[in-house]
């Protein structure tokens, strides 16, 4: 069997590695001839440097497109040219199930999303939002600053309640300025810093906040006049669990809640945020409850991004039975019925995800349901042809 799944996974990577490559490069040199002119206007005075840079930015999120096509007409390839020179048919006759013959094409399907979760995870998002930052410099012809605020954050509830108030924030370096920052304590009290003057800010450091210049104030339990007071110079507080993460995961989730409500976008087209983020955002506002804007916007964002990795495996499923049946009969049909099919699963997906981020279907339903319907519709398939 290991001589039968080297053949098999031979006989897809090779064309899979050129429908990747290709379809990126056809994506690339589309996108640069339509914004050519764009980029060689004077006005705008771009370098090769700043376009190439742009078009790079841009890769991440364009796998992550074109990798479950690339998958499913390399599949489709292979398998047709199987059912057409009867090996699968010499397979079977041995003995060889159908599902046996899936299985290393579904270890590729699975590999290949846990290749798409960590490039969405840690490549995909930072890269469209240098590529978005490039685009809006170019437009405005002005650099965008790093520097968000007022900034207000909120963690924890009682004696684990921890604010960063009025502050504002490098999204960069994470440096934050003008802050008030409160703890409670654990017999009840409260502690504060308080920026001081232009010069008061803080860095993150080695996991752990470091505060220069700030004025100190401990507050007694139920009381709102300061117990003790005083100047530091510099001070690290390894007890606030609030982080950079957290602050730019809540500027960008509030940022697109505002451009939401301002501009009525459909945002749920494009998922824009990590799982770290969105993980960090849900721990730091617990408060967020069903049919509030926000909570739909983050749950579809996250179930999105959970569901959309295993897409390569539902690819996999449709065209295992179309490519193994039709194969054997007329190419071009089982290539369209499967490329109809493809289309429609990245349709519902899309669908589905504007539905729950504008509230209209619940989060983890609108994310999950098409590769419950497509895997249920590729396992019927092929259990008929089993």
């Amino acid at each position: 069997m290991r001589m039968l799944d080297r053949y098999l996974l031979r006989e897809l990577l090779v064309p899979l590695f050129y429908c990747l490559v290709g379809f990126q490069v056809f994506w690339l040199a589309f996108d640069l001839y339509s914004h050519l002119d764009e980029y060689l206007d004077p006005d705008r005075n771009l370098s090769a440097t700043q376009i190439t840079q742009l078009c790079v930015m841009k890769l991440p999120e364009l796998l992550t497109t074109v990798l479950p096509v690339a998958l499913l007409l390399s599949l489709l390839y292979t398998l047709t040219n199987h059912a057409r020179h009867n090996e699968l048919v010499a397979m079977r006759a041995a003995g060889v199930s159908l599902w046996r013959v899936c299985l290393p094409y579904l270890t590729v399907g699975i590999v290949l999303g846990g290749v798409m979760f960590c490039v969405t995870e840690f490549l995909g998002p930072s890269a469209s939002a240098r590529a978005d930052e490039l685009e809006g410099n170019e437009e405005s012809g002005k650099t965008v600053s790093d520097w968000r605020g007022p900034i207000n954050f909120v963690q924890g509830k009682g004696s684990a309640r921890q604010s960063i108030e009025n502050a504002r924030f490098n999204l960069k370096t994470g440096e934050i300025t003008g802050f008030v920052i409160e703890l409670a304590t654990e017999d009840g009290g409260r502690k504060k810093l308080l920026s001081q003057d232009p010069s008061t800010h803080a860095e993150w450091k080695r996991g752990g906040w470091m505060f220069y210049r700030v004025l100190s104030q401990v507050y007694p339990k139920g009381s709102d006049f300061p117990q003790e007071e005083k100047f530091l110079d510099a001070v690290r507080l390894e007890s606030l669990r609030i982080t950079p993460e957290h602050l730019r995961a809540q500027e960008r989730i509030q940022a697109l809640h505002q451009k939401f409500e301002k501009h009525k976008l459909k945002i749920g087209k494009h998922l824009l945020f990590t799982v770290a983020e969105l993980r960090g955002f849900q721990q730091a506002q617990p408060d967020l409850k069903p049919g509030d804007p926000l909570y739909a916007q983050v749950n579809s964002q996250l179930h999105g991004r959970l569901a959309q990795p295993w897409m390569c495996v539902g690819v996999v499923l449709i065209a295992l039975p179309f490519g193994a049946f039709f194969g054997r009969r007329s190419a071009f049909v089982g290539v369209a019925a499967s490329v109809v099919l493809c289309l429609a699963y990245f349709i519902l997906f899309r669908i589905g995800l504007a539905l729950g981020t504008g509230g209209k279907l619940a989060p983890m339903a609108a994310a999950w349901l098409p590769n419950v319907i497509f895997a249920t519709i590729g396992i019927g398939l092929s259990w008929r042809l089993r």
